[in-house]
């Protein structure tokens, strides 16, 4: 799964920096783009960035497996997000707009919300596992765990 991952983030980073810096930022002319999504992001404009970016954070996110990792990697993606945008600067027939990188940074927040509800609900389900499990053995007569005294 972590290989998967880092080659999907590899693929990720590459393909933005390849639609970032291309001459032109109509992607229907993008010869390895799908023909439909070309389509799709060239019809809504400044916000294709919210799912690009959302999707590029996705193989990152695999990776951490705390919240403040997960915090600092979309943090670093957000700084990636913005430097693409302000190297279009340097591109003739490109310009730099705020809205792209706004859009990006908020692709970004909700993969990172979604992965972060995710995280919890996994601890709830897991600690009303657990507790479950102490109540059958309470239950029972037994104590919670082997290692804890019985009153």
């Amino acid at each position: 799964m972590q290989l998967f991952a880092a080659i999907l983030a590899v693929c990720g980073i590459a393909a933005a920096l390849d639609l970032a810096l291309r001459q032109s930022g109509i992607l229907q002319l993008v010869e390895w783009l799908p023909e439909p999504i070309a389509r799709w992001a060239d019809a809504h404009g400044r916000f294709r960035n919210f799912p690009a970016f959302s999707l590029l954070a996705l193989p990152f996110l695999c990776f951490a497996r705390r919240t403040w990792t997960r915090a600092i990697i979309t943090a670093a993606l957000a700084v990636f997000a913005t430097l693409l945008e302000l190297a279009q600067y340097f591109r003739p027939q490109r310009w730099v707009e705020w809205q792209d990188i706004a859009w990006s940074c908020a692709g970004l927040a909700v993969a990172w919300l979604i992965f972060e509800g995710g995280a919890a609900l996994l601890r709830w389900r897991q600690r009303a596992q657990v507790a479950a499990h102490i109540r059958r053995r309470i239950h029972r007569g037994r104590p919670p765990a082997a290692h804890l005294p019985s009153s």
